[in-house]
């Protein structure tokens, strides 16, 4: 996140690649991998790779996102959707089993939702899932 906010600006004194650098090493961290060595050959292997590390791609939000994605994709999907719902990226193909053509534009509330606070949910089908845009888009 810090990466990405370095790259739009929005902090101050942040540096991109540092801040990518760091995101990476604390996602292998997460997971157990501490060899310094085993990091940097991963950061210095995707660098020039588009899409994957900032050396490759022109736009930098798309590897920021995508190795956000890829840290994150054992912790539940809202976050990576989000991402991918408001960036654009990753650029994943839809599921082979899908039956719709386009990704889901919105969440539907849970189960539980409804059942806890049906007088503040409001009507939904499924289909609003790929029709009704959140609030940022």
């Amino acid at each position: 996140m810090q990466a990405e906010a370095a790259e739009r600006n929005y902090l101050t004194g942040g540096n991109v690649q540092s801040s990518f650098n760091d995101g990476i090493t604390a996602s292998f961290n997460q997971y157990g991998i501490t060899n310094g060595t085993t990091i940097n050959n991963y950061i210095n292997n995707i660098d020039s790779v588009n899409g994957f590390g900032l050396g490759g791609s022109a736009n930098n939000i798309e590897p920021i996102i995508m190795q956000k994605w890829i840290a994150l994709h054992t912790f539940g999907g809202v976050e990576p959707w989000m991402d991918m719902t408001r960036t654009g990226f990753p650029n994943a193909p839809l599921p082979i089993n899908q039956t719709n053509t386009q990704r889901p534009v919105n969440l539907l509330y849970p189960i539980s939702e409804i059942q806890g606070n049906s007088q503040n949910v409001p009507s939904q089908q499924t289909s609003d899932a790929f029709i009704r845009s959140v609030f940022w888009n």
